[in-house]
C-alpha cells in the first residue's frame, strides 16, 4: 500500500446545511459490465442484471477484501497487469456539489476525458474509494446513493449491496459503519455515473463530535484551468444576490417585497398582457361525460395576434364540487392530455414509484375540484418550432430579442387562463389555487410571485437554486435570465407571501432533491414568519418518486384559501 502520510488531511464538506459529505476520492476503472437489456423498459427500482455484477476486477490490488489501510499499489508494483484503463486516479467533487460525477471530473482530467470517450456509459463497471481516518473506534452512519446501486466495503468486509435501475438520489440509502481508528477504507463498486455519501455520528449530532477527515492529494483539481464554461461557475460562487430578504418585521417585508417585484418583473421582460388585444374568449370545441364530471376540451383566445391556447376543463357533478378552482401547470416529462387524463401516459415510467398520477388534474377533479389544465409554448400543438436544440432555451432566445422572456409569456398564458376560469358560472374568483409538476411547478411558483391574483399555490418537485442551473444546466422554462444578480429562488417564493404556499418534493425524485428543495424552503419560511404567518408556508416530503400527489394537494387546497 501506499504510505498514507503522503495524503493531506481534507475536511469533509458542508452543502445545502447538510454534513458531512465525502469529496475526495480514488477511482478505477472501467470494465465491462455486460448489462442485460430489459424488456420492457424498467420502471424506477426495477432490479438490473449485469453478468459481471459480482466479479472482482481488483485481483492485482489483492482482491476487495484486500484493500484495507490505505491507497493500493499501483498494478505494476504488484507484478501483474490490470485490464483497468484508468489506475487509482484521485478526482475531487466540484466545488459546488457532493456528488461524484464522473461526467464531471472528465472536464478536469484529459486522461479520464478520453477513456470515457471509449468507453459505453450504460455498460460500464468501476471502483470509488475513500479513505477516512477517525481519531478513535466509533459508529458512524452513512447516507449515500449510487448510480443504479452499488457493492460497498468497508476495510475489506461487504458492508452493503444494493442494484437497481435509478439515479443518484441524496440520502437514497442509510447504512451504519463499525470505524476503526486511524485510516478506514470505503470502496463502492459502482456502474454508470455517479455517486453521493455523507457521514454522520450514529448517536446523533452534538456539539464535541469531531468530524473525520478524508484523504486526498494536495494538488487535486475539480475544474480546469483553462475554460469558459469554468469561468463563469467560479464566478457564480464568488457572487451573492444584491436584493435578498434579509429582514424581521413585517415592515421591512412589505417594503422589499414592492421594491423586489419591480426588479423580478423588469427580469422577466414583457408580457403580451400590456398590450391590446381584446376580451378574453373561450370556445368549446367538444365534451367528454365521465364518472366524475365533464371534460371540455377548449381553445382559449385573448391575445394580441389572434393566438389560441388548447386547454381542458374538468368540472365535476355538482354533487361532489366543493367551489374551489385548480389551475394545473404541466412540465416536460408529461403533456396537458395526460395531466387532463384525455390520453394515457406511456408505459415507461422510469422516474415514479406506486400508481401513476400523472392525470394529476382530472385525480383532483375526482375530489371536487374544478380544474382545468393547457397546453404550454413548445409542446404537442405548440411546438411548431422545429430545431435540434432545446425548445424552451430557443424560444427564450427568440422572445428575449423582443423584450420578452419565455417565462414571462407562460405567465401571460397563466393570466389568460385565469380570466377564462372566471368566466365559468360558480367560479369564484378569489378560489383560484395554482399548482403543478417539474417544470409546471417551477411556473406555479414563477406565476404566484408575479402578482396575487392566485389565491394558494401548491410547487410538486419542481424548487432549485440559479446556482443548480449555472452548473447543471436548465432550459428556458425555469431559467430566469439575470435573477442570480439580484435574488435566488426563495425570493421568488417569499414574494408569495402571506398566501398559502405548499413546497412538496419526492425522496426518490432524480431531478432535484430534498437538501436544496428545504434550503430554499427555510430562506423563503423567514419571509413569512416576518409577517406571523409561518403557518401559511409547508414543507412535505413524499415517498415518490419524480411525481404529483393528488390527496397532498386536495388537503392543502381544502383548506386555503
Amino acid at each position: 500500500m501506499t504510505d498514507v502520510k503522503e495524503l493531506q488531511k481534507k475536511s469533509l464538506r458542508s452543502w445545502c446545511g447538510e454534513g458531512a459529505f465525502i469529496c475526495e476520492w480514488f477511482i478505477c476503472g472501467f470494465f465491462p459490465a455486460q448489462v442485460r437489456n430489459a424488456e420492457p423498459p424498467p420502471n424506477l427500482f426495477d432490479k438490473k442484471i449485469s453478468d459481471n455484477w459480482r466479479k472482482d476486477w481488483l485481483s492485482d490490488w489483492g482482491g476487495v477484501e484486500g484493500i484495507v489501510g490505505g491507497l493500493p499499489k499501483p498494478c505494476a508494483e504488484q507484478g501483474g497487469k490490470s485490464p483497468a484503463e484508468i489506475e487509482w486516479m484521485h478526482v475531487e467533487c466540484s466545488e459546488y456539489s457532493p456528488v461524484l460525477s464522473l461526467q464531471s471530473a472528465r472536464r478536469a482530467s484529459p486522461a479520464l476525458d478520453s477513456v470515457l470517450d471509449r468507453t459505453n456509459p450504460g455498460d460500464m463497471q468501476w471502483y470509488a474509494l475513500a479513505l477516512v481516518e477517525c481519531d478513535s473506534d466509533c459508529e458512524l452512519e452513512m447516507n449515500f446513493s449510487v448510480w443504479d446501486g452499488s457493492i460497498v466495503h468497508l476495510n475489506g468486509k461487504e458492508v452493503f449491496e444494493e442494484h437497481s435501475w435509478h439515479h443518484v438520489l441524496i440520502d437514497m440509502e442509510k447504512i451504519r459503519l463499525p470505524m476503526k481508528k486511524g485510516v478506514n477504507t470505503l470502496l463502492f463498486k459502482n456502474e454508470r455515473d455517479g455517486l453521493v455519501a455523507r457521514l454522520s455520528p450514529a448517536t446523533g449530532w452534538s456539539a464535541d463530535w469531531k468530524a473525520p477527515v478524508a484523504l486526498g492529494l494536495e494538488d487535486a483539481k475539480s475544474s480546469p484551468e483553462i475554460s469558459g464554461d469554468w469561468q463563469i461557475r467560479r464566478c457564480s460562487l464568488a457572487s451573492k444576490p444584491s436584493h435578498s430578504f434579509n429582514g424581521g418585521s413585517e415592515s421591512e417585508f412589505l417594503a422589499w417585497k414592492q421594491s423586489f417585484r419591480e426588479i423580478y418583473r423588469k427580469i422577466i421582460g414583457k408580457t403580451f398582457d400590456s398590450i391590446p388585444g381584446g376580451k378574453t374568449l373561450t370556445r368549446t370545441l367538444g365534451e367528454t361525460k365521465t364518472a366524475w364530471g365533464v371534460r371540455r376540451l377548449v381553445e382559449i383566445s385573448g391575445g394580441p395576434f389572434g393566438e389560441k391556447i388548447p386547454a381542458f376543463i374538468l368540472v365535476p357533478d355538482d354533487s361532489i364540487r366543493n367551489g374551489k378552482t385548480i389551475l394545473l401547470v404541466h412540465g416536460h416529462g408529461m403533456t396537458w392530455r395526460i395531466v387532463a387524463g384525455e390520453r394515457p401516459r406511456p408505459p415507461v415510467r422510469a422516474a415514479q414509484i406506486g400508481p401513476d398520477t400523472d392525470n394529476y388534474a382530472e385525480l383532483l377533479a375526482m375530489q371536487g375540484f374544478l380544474t382545468a389544465t393547457f397546453c404550454l409554448r413548445g409542446f404537442e400543438e405548440r411546438g411548431d418550432l422545429k430545431s435540434r436544440t432545446h425548445l424552451c432555451s430557443r424560444y427564450d432566445a427568440e422572445a428575449r430579442m423582443l423584450g420578452f422572456s419565455l417565462i414571462g409569456l407562460h405567465i401571460h398564458d397563466i393570466h389568460c387562463m385565469a380570466d377564462a376560469l372566471c368566466e365559468i358560472p360558480g367560479v369564484n374568483p378569489s378560489k383560484i389555487g395554482i399548482s403543478g409538476l417539474s417544470g409546471g411547478a417551477t411556473m406555479t411558483c414563477y406565476a404566484a410571485a408575479y402578482d396575487d391574483r392566485f389565491a394558494a399555490a401548491a410547487s410538486f418537485c419542481g424548487v432549485f437554486s440559479m446556482l443548480d442551473k449555472i452548473f447543471d444546466g436548465g432550459c428556458g422554462m425555469q431559467n430566469l435570465l439575470g435573477l442570480y444578480e439580484y435574488g435566488d429562488m426563495d425570493d421568488v417564493l417569499a414574494m408569495i407571501a402571506p398566501r398559502p404556499l405548499l413546497i412538496a418534493q419526492g425522496r426518490y425524485d432524480a431531478c432535484f432533491n430534498i437538501p436544496r428543495t428545504r434550503s430554499i424552503f427555510e430562506g423563503a419560511r423567514r419571509a413569512y414568519s416576518s409577517l406571523g404567518k409561518t403557518a401559511m408556508i409547508e414543507f412535505k416530503v413524499t415517498d415518490l418518486g419524480h411525481q404529483y400527489e393528488p390527496k397532498l394537494a386536495g388537503d392543502f387546497f381544502r383548506k386555503h384559501p
